[in-house]
């Protein structure tokens, strides 16, 4: 049985992680209109906050990542912001600074995605285990070669249990459909081959939560990234 504290604690240290990134990103984004002032104003302890530094350039220094931005805010002010090693260690090195702009990518799958389908679910609007082709008419459930079917839901979608395949040959639909053109995608998802039964199995998928944006989208009626700021 699925439930909701399942779903979020699938990857909490990883979502951890990115949230930390992400947060960083966007305070970096505003940096300039903080207003920079001591840790100590604003309660916070240099010292503890000194030791981040000690953390950091391990983690450098190991190899277990070229570079960081670390931004603290408190109360609406900037109580530190530093930039540690590279942004860039190939084909050239470049230095890491505290306006430098981090890709999200997958993250926001997580970041983003996941947590607009649990504000929908927590208003009663969605739940975790109806039916995806409730919300895209046309979407194909699992169908075996005996003829038995198994309904792909929702909570399939967010944990990439569904059966939905990685990746969609972009290359052929972009050729055919032309670019940028989320039906057709859409389109492709529902009726593409999945690859195994619903719940049998966990296959990280980029179509699950691209059907799941739309499935947000067609819920609020917003586009995923104006719903997701609110």
């Amino acid at each position: 049985m699925y439930t909701i504290k399942n779903i979020l604690n699938i990857g909490f240290k990883k979502v951890f992680c990115l949230s930390t990134l992400l947060l960083a990103s966007t305070l970096l984004t505003n940096a300039q209109q903080l207003q920079r002032v001591s840790p100590a104003s604003v309660g916070l302890d240099a010292t503890k906050l000194a030791n981040a530094d000690a953390a950091i350039l391990k983690a450098i220094q190991e190899k277990e990542m070229p570079g960081a931005v670390l931004a603290v805010v408190r109360h609406g002010k900037m109580a530190w912001l530093k930039a540690y090693g590279n942004k860039q260690i190939y084909p050239t090195t470049e230095a890491m600074t505290v306006n430098t702009m981090f890709d999200m990518a997958s993250c926001s799958k997580s970041m983003s995605t996941a947590i607009s389908a649990m504000i929908l679910i927590e208003r009663g609007q969605l739940r975790l285990l109806d039916r995806v082709n409730l919300y895209i008419p046309g979407f194909e459930n699992w169908k075996g070669s005996d003829g038995h079917t198994q309904t792909i839901r929702i909570v399939d979608l967010m944990t990439h249990t569904s059966g939905l395949p990685p990746y969609a040959p972009v290359d052929s639909l972009k050729k055919k459909y032309g670019a940028p053109n989320p039906d057709a995608v859409i389109e492709y998802i529902s009726h593409c081959k999945r690859d195994f039964k619903p719940e049998t199995d966990f296959q990280y998928s980029c179509l699950n939560y691209i059907t799941l944006q739309r499935i947000i989208e067609t819920i609020s009626g917003e586009k995923l990234n104006v719903f997701a700021k609110k």
